[in-house]
């Protein structure tokens, strides 16, 4: 009997431990540490700021965000407004393509990066994140742990990839996280993480919180 309780127990724990899946990360991020995303309810309704890290993020108009990390600048993302459609038959919901500027400030153009995601009928969503001199793959992703992926017309999460291996991954599942190579330059990883904000702007707009 009391092995029995143990067990039920131990399976209660693992169910807990695990309330909802949960995104994949891969291998090359798995000992980097994630970064739970908090305040995200305040945060779509534009009251309050959203945090994930050293990063603070907050609302700017419907399609505009401000992103500051700790001891450094602010960046400034603008995106083009973000819709969904009814297409069929069957009926699904498509989103609209996730197209932002992101502006480190200081008026600088040179230093700008574009963020273009596209919707792809039947596939993930993918496109790339491109600043000076460099470029790296954002992909949708919809392997998941600890259950199977929700319906939405959006993925379960977003890998962003430089030269094939990741450097970043964006979980918009439950509260949220984000993880982000700690090797990348300062400049660098504020814009992946400048990226990753605007991933969870399109996400919480379009596949609404319960």
């Amino acid at each position: 009997m009391m092995r029995f309780l143990s067990a039920c127990c131990a399976l209660q724990l693992v169910a807990c431990s695990h309330p909802s899946p949960t995104l994949y990360v891969p291998p090359e991020l798995a000992p980097i540490s994630r970064l739970a995303v908090t305040g995200r309810e305040d945060w779509i309704s534009g009251t309050k700021p959203l945090h994930f890290g050293e990063y603070t993020l907050a609302r700017r108009g419907s399609f505009g965000f401000r992103l500051t990390a700790t001891g450094r600048g602010s960046w400034v993302g603008d995106c083009a407004p973000i819709t969904t459609e009814r297409q069929g038959p069957p009926p699904i919901v498509v989103a609209s393509d996730l197209r932002c500027t992101l502006d480190p400030g200081g008026g600088d153009t040179s230093r700008t990066w574009r963020l273009v995601v596209r919707t792809l009928k039947g596939e993930v969503p993918r496109g790339d994140l491109v600043g000076p001199n460099a470029r790296v793959d954002v992909l949708g992703a919809n392997q998941v742990q600890g259950g199977s992926a929700p319906g939405g017309a959006l993925p379960a999460g977003y890998h962003i990839l430089a030269a094939g291996r990741a450097v970043a991954a964006v979980d918009p599942l439950g509260e949220g996280a984000v993880w982000l190579d700690t090797g990348l330059a300062a400049e660098r990883r504020d814009a992946i993480a400048a990226a990753a904000a605007a991933l969870l702007l399109w996400n919480d707009l379009v596949n609404p919180r319960k």
